[in-house]
């Protein structure tokens, strides 16, 4: 309720011992406050709180099932204003989008 996500799509610079620079477009999903939080001085302490503490959780797990934090940017000071934001992997589908796909490929016999 405090947050909101946009999809965000960077460029990777991703260097090989004896080739030329190969360059990977990755999208990520992009998580910062809602404005309505943004403005009411209370709701954005709890709200960039909740942020701090996702990125601490995240930044510390290595599993494949899990999300990976891939960045954070953070303004030179907390005022109400767009200045804290983290990136995350974008998932291309839902919970429930996969469960109905199981349940598709398990009635016709699929692994």
């Amino acid at each position: 309720q405090y947050h909101r996500a946009f999809a965000s799509s960077c460029v990777h610079k991703a260097q090989a011992s004896a080739r030329p620079v190969q360059r990977k477009r990755m999208t990520y999903a992009m998580k910062c406050l809602r404005p309505q939080i943004r403005s009411n001085a209370d709701q954005f302490i709890i709200g960039v709180e909740d942020l701090v503490h996702e990125t601490a959780i995240l930044a510390s797990l290595d599993h494949p099932n899990i999300i990976k934090l891939h960045g954070r940017a953070i303004s030179d000071s907390f005022r109400l204003s767009d200045g804290y934001f983290i990136l995350l992997d974008r998932l291309q589908d839902t919970l429930e989008d996969r469960i109905i796909h199981w349940r598709i490929s398990a009635a016709m016999g699929e692994r």
